[in-house]
């Protein structure tokens, strides 16, 4: 008798189930991840543990150049977190310096990152397209003996948002 001879086919795996996952997660990674944004002046930060936790709000950054010494321009660049406060804290400064910011400039304000224009600059700062506004230099926040805007910089933010925590880097 004939031995019927069975047709062996390899084994198929089927991929679509791993696609979609793979794509999935992809697509949550990219919806979840925020932003960086341009800061004009590199930070190095120690690699060192520390046991206080920075909050997550409510935070005012100050962050100062390289010193003279060390080859650096000792720039001082001002941050302070939430949209609506910055809002206000543009135009508490603006009161201060006599400079009327329209509601378009004090949003542009909002959305930016460090802050690192002397107020006589601002408004002609946030009237630039975000392309021009990376290409000018930031000379930092004035903080000498006769103009010491920084001093208004961080009574005015305490003002408009008194739950401020400092944070120095």
């Amino acid at each position: 008798m004939a031995k019927v001879k069975v047709h062996r086919s390899t084994p198929t795996i089927d991929m679509t189930p791993m696609v979609d996952l793979a794509f999935l997660l992809v697509t949550f990674f990219m919806l979840t991840a925020t932003a960086i944004p341009d800061e004009p002046v590199a930070v190095d930060t120690p690699s060192s543990i520390s046991k206080v936790k920075i909050p997550e709000n409510n935070v005012m950054t100050i962050t100062i150049g390289k010193p003279l010494e060390a080859g650096g321009d000792d720039r001082v660049f001002f941050n302070m977190d939430g949209q609506y406060n910055r809002k206000e804290l543009l135009l508490k400064m603006g009161g201060i310096y006599n400079v009327n910011f329209s509601e378009e400039e004090a949003v542009r304000f909002a959305r930016l990152s460090s802050i690192g224009i002397p107020m006589g600059s601002m408004q002609q700062f946030l009237q630039m397209t975000p392309e021009e506004r990376k290409t000018i230099p930031h000379p930092g926040i004035p903080v000498d003996s006769l103009n010491n805007e920084l001093a208004n910089w961080v009574i005015q933010a305490r003002y408009t948002n008194p739950k401020l925590h400092r944070h120095k880097r």
